[in-house]
C-alpha cells in the first residue's frame, strides 16, 4: 500500500525538470488564452469610435463644469477672506 505523502514531504523539482515543467505550462496557458480570445465579441469600428467619442465629450464637459465650480468657490474664498 502506498503511503500518503503530506504537503511537507514533497519535493521541489529542481534543475531542467523544473524548467521544462514552467515552460509546458506557459505554453499551455497561450494555447488555453488563444482559445479564450477567439470566443470574444469584440466590437465594431462604429461602435469603438461613438463610444471613444462619448467619453471624450464627457471629459470635456465635465472638465468645463470643474473648472467653473473651482473659479466660483475661489472668488467666494477670496470674498470671504478679503
Amino acid at each position: 500500500m502506498a503511503k500518503l505523502q503530506s504537503s511537507d514531504d514533497k519535493k521541489v523539482p529542481t534543475g531542467r525538470f523544473e524548467f521544462k515543467e514552467k515552460a509546458l505550462q506557459l505554453k499551455d496557458f497561450f494555447e488555453k488564452s488563444k482559445l479564450e480570445l477567439k470566443k470574444v465579441t469584440w466590437p465594431t469600428r462604429k461602435e469603438t469610435t461613438s463610444t471613444c467619442l462619448a467619453v471624450v465629450v464627457l471629459v470635456v464637459l465635465m472638465s468645463l463644469f470643474l473648472g467653473v465650480v473651482d473659479l466660483a468657490l475661489a472668488k467666494i474664498v477670496e470674498v470671504v477672506l478679503y
